[in-house]
């Protein structure tokens, strides 16, 4: 109930992040896409990012976020972010590196977007699940039943399993990611009273941490494997 129609912005944003991009989901529903280069990127693609960062800009200006105290709260993302904007200068493709300098600028946007909400834990975990919906039934939907989606054509020629997103090592990240997310949630709920709420969410919760382990055994990331066994630990 303390949710906003803006967390819909930086759950759309993590959505694209997690799976494909804009003009690829497109191409998926048979839909022409102006072309694009891996340095420059996609013009549909650009365009939507652009839009999802305003969006958020103007959430915050509504809600009064005062941004030099972000600033002054976080120097050390400052310092990072200051770094990224140097090494433009002695990339290959500096314009692209610019691109891709404005958009990782977005990523602290969507996040104030979340704490600036009523309950910022409450809106955490709603983008959380909101997300959790659609990328893992998809991915075990497209690994099983659709791989010319769901799998991908690995380093030494055999195929591998990738899910929703372009590649294993990125979908078992994702994996990870909200693995933790959900285990970590999940231990929270059992501190609460017990009661029917307590026990639908915990059913749900252990659900979805299953369907990210399942996904996870699927596209066989050794790495993000150990890393999960570690943070569990």
């Amino acid at each position: 109930p303390n949710v906003t129609g803006a967390l819909w912005i930086p759950a759309l944003w993590m959505f694209f992040i997690c799976s494909r991009q804009p003009g690829q989901w497109l191409r998926i529903a048979g839909l022409p896409v102006l072309g694009g280069s891996v340095e420059e990127g996609n013009p549909l693609d650009g365009t939507v990012y652009l839009v999802l960062t305003l969006a958020g800009l103007y959430v915050l200006i509504r809600r009064r976020v005062s941004f030099s105290e972000f600033v002054r709260s976080n120097q050390w993302l400052l310092v990072f972010v200051l770094y990224c904007f140097v090494a433009i200068f002695w990339s290959d493709f500096p314009v692209s590196s610019f691109k891709r300098w404005i958009k990782i600028i977005a990523h602290p946007i969507m996040v104030l977007v979340i704490f600036s909400e009523p309950n910022p834990m409450e809106a955490l975990l709603t983008l959380f699940k909101r997300v959790a919906y659609v990328v893992f039934p998809v991915s075990i939907l497209w690994i099983k039943y659709y791989p010319a989606l769901g799998r991908t054509a690995l380093e030494w020629g055999e195929m591998g399993n990738c899910g929703i997103s372009t590649g294993k090592n990125m979908m078992g990240g994702i994996c990870l990611i909200f693995g933790l997310f959900f285990l970590w949630h999940f231990l929270q709920v059992l501190r609460t009273e017990k009661g029917v709420t307590r026990r639908n969410e915990l059913l749900l919760t252990a659900f979805l941490f299953w369907m990210s382990g399942y996904c996870l055994l699927k596209v066989h990331s050794a790495t993000n494997n150990i890393c999960l066994l570690l943070g569990i630990a």
